[in-house]
C-alpha cells in the first residue's frame, strides 16, 4: 500500500513514487521510501587505493636543460638533467599516498514495494 509514503492525503488521494535519476530497489531490509545514493562522488585522498610515486635519478653529471628523455641529475651549471636514470630513489625520499579506505559508491535508488493496485478489494495493511 502506498499509503502517504509518497504523497497525498491518505483517505482520497496518493502520489506515485518519484524515479526520475534513480533506480527502483525492493525495500527488503530497507524501510519503505528510503532514498539514497548519489549520481556523483568526488574521491578523496582517504579513498584512493594506497600507493607511491617512483622517481628516477642518475649520480652521474647533467648534461640536458631540459626534461625531454631525461631524468634528474648532479646540476653542474644549469643542466639539470641526465640522459639516462643511474638508480631509483630510495623508498624513503618518497612516501606513500592515499590509505585505502572505504566508501559509498551506490547509485540513487528509492526503496518501493512493485506492487501497485489501482482497483479492486482494499488490501489489509498486515
Amino acid at each position: 500500500m502506498l499509503g502517504t509514503t509518497y504523497g497525498g492525503n491518505g483517505t482520497t488521494n496518493f502520489a506515485l513514487p518519484e524515479l526520475r535519476g534513480r533506480t527502483p530497489l525492493h525495500f527488503g531490509a530497507l524501510p519503505l521510501g528510503q532514498r539514497a545514493g548519489a549520481e556523483n562522488h568526488t574521491l578523496v585522498a582517504a579513498e584512493m587505493p594506497a600507493h607511491t610515486h617512483p622517481v628516477n635519478a642518475s649520480a652521474a653529471a647533467a648534461t640536458a636543460v631540459g626534461p625531454a628523455g631525461a631524468v634528474w641529475a648532479q646540476p653542474p651549471g644549469l643542466a639539470v638533467y641526465a640522459p639516462s636514470g643511474g638508480g631509483t630513489m630510495a623508498a624513503a625520499a618518497l612516501t606513500s599516498a592515499g590509505s585505502s579506505q572505504p566508501h559509498s559508491n551506490v547509485q540513487p535508488f528509492l526503496a518501493l514495494n512493485f506492487c501497485i493496485a489501482l482497483q479492486g478489494i482494499f488490501p489489509s495493511p498486515s
